[in-house]
């Protein structure tokens, strides 16, 4: 996401004209999962259940992801299909939770407020949906909702997670939907 971000900054400075964004997650070492396993992050049963009260980690799963991006009039310009209009971005970090695994409510807060002023959407109830993090974690999953329910909770939002959907054999795609 932080790729994405950077590279949406630098379509709209004029830095390039095009960018192809990627990443990958692939365990080729037990060495993350070890770690991971030690300090209580991954779920034991190998689900993510993200927003669930039975949550109790998340599953890790491979994957390689691409994305070619332009900007919209670049792209309507050369006649290319668009699948999605990327509004704004926006990332934080602001350092003072105890670890990286404790996110802080008040800073995501302020992270879907700046991405939604740089995409000049001033009212934020014509959301209806919003794509969450949905780590599976209590603390993780709990930080994030507060945040989502400052922002959002006057009227309520849906809310979703791709880390609850698992594609494998004999395991059904299943996605969870939530209002918050």
């Amino acid at each position: 996401m932080v790729a994405l971000h950077k590279a949406c900054l630098s379509l709209y400075s004029g830095e390039c004209s095009a960018a192809i964004v990627a990443g990958t997650n692939l365990a080729l070492a037990p060495t993350m999962a070890t770690t991971m396993s030690d300090n209580f992050v991954l779920s034991p049963s190998g689900i993510c259940r993200s927003f669930d009260a039975d949550a109790d980690g998340y599953g890790r799963g491979e994957a390689i992801s691409a994305l070619y991006i332009k900007r919209f009039e670049d792209a309507v310009r050369d006649g290319d299909p668009i699948r999605a209009v990327i509004r704004s971005t926006a990332t934080n970090c602001d350092g003072k939770t105890p670890n990286i695994s404790m996110p802080g409510a008040e800073t995501q807060e302020s992270l879907i407020h700046q991405a939604y002023s740089r995409a000049k959407i001033p009212d934020l109830s014509e959301t209806a949906f919003l794509e969450c993090h949905g780590t599976g974690t209590v603390m993780g999953d709990t930080t994030e909702l507060t945040a989502v329910a400052k922002v959002f909770g006057g009227k309520g939002i849906y809310i979703g997670s791709v880390s609850t959907m698992k594609l494998s054999v004999g395991i059904p795609w299943s996605a969870k939907l939530t209002r918050v």
